[in-house]
């Protein structure tokens, strides 16, 4: 078709200007929302090296004890326990704006404890690994949940492999205290163990995706898996709902 031969353009009205305006505006809304919710918003600190969320991590985990793969009090009647991936970037969404929350609303005031399993998905591998390992090495030292935090606040992109020895390494530097602390990455007896026992249960309760959550009793081994589905409000009184029923049965 020559030029001569193409139709002529349609002039846009100022009806149709506006709509237009009015179109791209959302499509920013919308990609605003999507980084914030992702961790990635302005509302998160950066430490004058670029570390982020120092400042957010501090704020979680403050007074609240931790041990091994527990985060608050032994005796807590209920456990909630979450499964991620240190590379699934729904999971570093969970744990910037649910999980603050759950952490004030059930872990401070007793009723709950948070376990953490973390799993190393295919899709995500083999850097994820890594982390995991690094993670679990320092569970032994009642530090992994710090170390999640932070890895979760810096993570990169799911489809790089940014979570290296060298990074998991800086990581953990990271954690207050920890500056200059010799640490093995290699994964020990331990740390292993608990990649086994992860991955048993994962496939036990058929997890399918990350971040799924599961409430029971202290003690007790029946999983009551929590819908967490929809935006970040409705998840946290989903699991605050999850546990008051089992305190209501008790």
């Amino acid at each position: 078709m020559s030029r001569e031969e193409l139709p002529e353009r349609p002039q846009m009205t100022r009806a149709g200007i506006v709509s237009l305006v009015l179109m791209l505006a959302v499509v920013v809304v919308g990609l605003a929302v999507a980084v914030g919710a992702f961790g990635g918003g302005s509302d998160v600190s950066e430490s004058e090296d670029g570390v982020r969320g120092l400042t957010e991590s501090a704020e979680i985990l403050d007074g609240v004890p931790q041990e091994g793969l527990r985060l608050g009090r032994a005796d807590a009647p209920v456990t909630i326990v979450e499964f991620a991936d240190l590379k699934c970037p729904h999971c570093r969404s969970h744990f910037a704006d649910v999980h603050p929350e759950i952490v004030d609303r059930l872990v401070r005031t007793g009723k709950a404890s948070l376990e953490l399993r973390l799993v190393a998905l295919k899709a995500f591998r083999p850097d994820n690994e890594t982390g995991r390992a690094a993670a679990h090495r320092l569970a032994s030292q009642n530090r992994m949940w710090d170390f999640v935090q932070l890895a979760y606040y810096n993570q990169g992109p799911a489809d790089e492999q940014w979570l290296s020895p060298q990074m998991a390494q800086q990581i953990q530097s990271w954690i207050p205290g920890r500056k200059g602390v010799p640490f093995d990455l290699a994964g020990d007896d331990a740390s292993r163990r608990l990649d086994a026992e992860a991955d048993a249960l994962l496939e036990r309760l058929d997890v399918s995706g990350t971040p799924a959550v599961y409430v029971k009793r202290r003690g007790d081994d029946d999983y009551r898996k929590v819908d967490v589905g929809g935006v970040f409000k409705d998840k946290s009184n989903q699991i605050v709902d999850a546990v008051e029923d089992l305190l209501g049965d008790g």
